[in-house]
């Protein structure tokens, strides 16, 4: 597939590049198949559906608030069907419908879907900790193609955070450790609500059925939700996601071995790992001040702490 239009000019948004092969596998059932999901609102995709529903269809797919799959606008599995598909995710996000169009170039180009699978292996080995599907509520990110509400995987490398498109392999941000100041891991959590009733009744009979009829409304009335707030404060950047999937003491577990990288960048850029270059040449003082916020913020354990303090009182 060519990405360049006639000329060498890159083709407009809603310009639909040529119709996608698609594998019997992937019009299984009604169950939408999605070309991506790359963090956008809306994305493009087939379903197989059957002849009483309209039959197999190109379709624009949303994902609404609270993460479901939902059609936005189908169209007839055709070249014209295509066509109109293609212009409907375009004109709704143009964004996504670029992130598709590459999509397409490596379905169609067999050594591209090759260079990725090893990209994505690389990615994976080098990967400290993985969260995926964290939702950009925002912050400040120079130079970053993130949006606000997006959704991606935020990946904690050897020595730097990497912000990319869900499943993908080409960082849309990062920041290296040597430049980030704190991470933080808060919100409330689990939080449960509704529920409340409570059984009651005349005799033992009554105040059994009374429970089990309140254990009913509780289970259908009591809805769970999962809030975790991960920030990431850097020199230049600080960004903002939210993870309704895993619990802020959760979280902090999966991140301890990225907070290992962290703990070695944060003590470099102190001084206290010989080999880093001095710098204005600091007192021990201010080198003991540096390693007691570091202990006090959790970026250092006791004993780095008391190997880093006793080197530096040592001397060189």
């Amino acid at each position: 597939m060519q990405e360049g239009s006639p000329g060498g000019q890159n083709p407009k948004p809603d310009d639909p590049p040529p119709m996608p092969v698609i594998a019997p596998g992937e019009l299984h059932g009604d169950a939408p198949f999605l070309l991506l999901d790359a963090g956008g609102r809306f994305t493009i995709g087939w379903q197989g559906l059957p002849a009483r529903e309209g039959g197999p269809c190109f379709a624009v797919f949303r994902r609404n608030p609270l993460g479901a799959i939902q059609v936005a606008e189908r169209f007839p599995l055709t070249e014209g069907g295509w066509a109109g598909a293609w212009q409907a995710l375009a004109s709704r996000d143009g964004h996504s419908a670029g992130l598709a169009r590459r999509a397409l170039a490596e379905r169609a180009d067999p050594s591209l879907a090759r260079e990725k699978t090893r990209g994505r292996e690389e990615l994976t080995a080098g990967t400290a900790a993985f969260l995926p599907r964290m939702i950009y509520l925002g912050g400040y990110a120079p130079g970053g193609s993130i949006r606000v509400r997006g959704a991606y995987d935020v990946r904690f490398l050897r020595d730097r955070v990497a912000v990319l498109p869900l499943f993908g392999i080409r960082p849309a941000f990062e920041v290296p450790y040597l430049e980030v100041e704190d991470v933080e891991i808060g919100g409330p959590g689990v939080v449960r609500k509704g529920g409340g009733f409570i059984g009651g009744g005349f005799g033992l009979v009554g105040a059994a059925e009374g429970m089990a009829i309140a254990g009913v409304l509780n289970a259908l009335t009591t809805r769970t939700t999962t809030t975790t707030v991960l920030r990431v404060q850097a020199s230049a950047a600080e960004l903002f996601f939210l993870n309704d999937a895993v619990a802020p003491d959760q979280l902090r577990i999966q991140l301890s071995p990225a907070f290992a990288f962290l703990r070695e960048a944060r003590a470099s850029r102190a001084g206290a790992v010989p080999g880093s270059p001095a710098q204005d040449a600091p007192s021990v003082a201010d080198e003991l001040g540096k390693l007691a916020s570091l202990l006090e913020n959790g970026l250092l354990t006791r004993d780095e702490f008391d190997a880093l303090k006793a080197r530096l009182i040592a001397g060189p």
